[in-house]
């Protein structure tokens, strides 16, 4: 997976974000039959929900403050992850939907003036040897230079949706969105925000 700052990849020392806000308020209208009685973060692959996937991944990255909205089958949810003993969950409840960037401001004194992890909460991805995404994005961070950091993936490596890219990358590593969706690089729904990228705003 490809970074949004190649540049400053190699890093000695590296600071994971110790917080994260997951997107789990979606209808997951995409995937009904499935999400009309089961919310969409919790639809198990190979036996283990999405979401319980995300959270195991962050946990081995010690980051266990974690912030999930919740709208859709939002108690459904709420119980399953109630039953995590590894880490410490606050919900984040949409009585309408408020979408990205609505829900994340919603939820952003959670996040102090820390950067954090977002994730969609229908988020998969397994890690190669090596440094793992988490790692890597976070060794890519720079919270002076930076609002936000993508994961993007190379569309030329992507298995299910080949020549559908949604960025490009200029020359310093910021990412450009193509509109026409034939960008060299798909959004991994994985990043680093910093709570400043919302300031002043209503």
């Amino acid at each position: 997976m490809t970074m949004t700052a190649q540049n400053v990849l190699s890093r000695s020392h590296t600071m994971i974000p110790r917080k994260a806000f997951i997107l789990a308020a979606g209808k997951g209208t995409r995937m009904r039959p499935l999400t009309d009685t089961c919310p969409k973060p919790m639809v198990p692959v190979a036996g283990r929900s999405l979401i319980d996937r995300t959270l195991d991944s962050l946990v081995r990255e010690g980051v266990t403050d974690i912030t999930v909205n919740l709208h859709h089958l939002g108690d459904v949810l709420k119980n399953h992850l109630n039953t995590r003993q590894d880490v410490h969950i606050c919900f984040s409840e949409e009585s309408k939907l408020l979408d990205t960037g609505g829900g994340i401001k919603k939820a952003l004194a959670s996040f102090g003036d820390d950067p954090f992890f977002v994730i969609s909460g229908d988020s998969l991805w397994t890690d190669g040897p090596g440094e793992s995404a988490l790692q890597r994005l976070a060794a890519a961070w720079d919270s002076e230079k930076m609002d936000i950091l993508l994961l993007l993936q190379p569309v030329d490596k992507m298995l299910l949706t080949k020549g559908v890219g949604d960025y490009d990358l200029k020359p310093e590593g910021r990412a450009v969105r193509s509109l026409s969706q034939t960008g060299a690089y798909m959004f991994t729904s994985i990043r680093i925000n910093s709570p400043r990228i919302f300031e002043n705003t209503g």
